[in-house]
């Protein structure tokens, strides 16, 4: 909640805005090992994802929602796109690997570079320091 004021009318006002979560979907998020994955490859999947037809795709089996949908819709460029549905699939338990089915429908070498990243050691580090559980 946050708390504003103004004056209108020379009168003093005080507003709240609440974020509203509309997902409980949106509490859960993708496990380390696999959020890092995506980030090792996030360049190469912002530049080659076919981001509108993979949210068609998701939304069609339930893996987002429709404002999810229209949030990658609602961006201008194809890696804004991108950038958009990965943001919103991160946020997403098991989102994960229906990401990886759909981008191997497209681009199969994106799933292979994915599939080979080592993650281990950084995961391993990032547990020392408090970042994984």
């Amino acid at each position: 909640m946050h708390e504003y004021s103004t004056t209108f009318e020379g009168k003093s006002v005080k507003f709240f805005l609440f974020e509203q979560v509309t997902s409980l979907s949106r509490i859960c998020i993708m496990n380390p090992e696999q959020r890092l994955r995506i980030r090792k490859n996030y360049s190469l999947l912002v530049q080659n994802l076919e981001a509108g037809e993979i949210a068609d795709n998701l939304y069609t089996s339930c893996v987002i929602e429709h404002d999810d949908l229209q949030r990658v819709y609602a961006e201008l460029t194809d890696s804004d796109k991108a950038k958009r549905l990965l943001n919103i699939l991160i946020t997403k338990e098991g989102g994960y690997e229906p990401l990886l089915k759909e981008i191997e429908s497209f681009r199969p070498d994106l799933v292979k570079n994915m599939k080979d990243v080592d993650v281990e050691e950084e995961l391993e580090k990032g547990k020392e320091k408090g970042n994984y559980t």
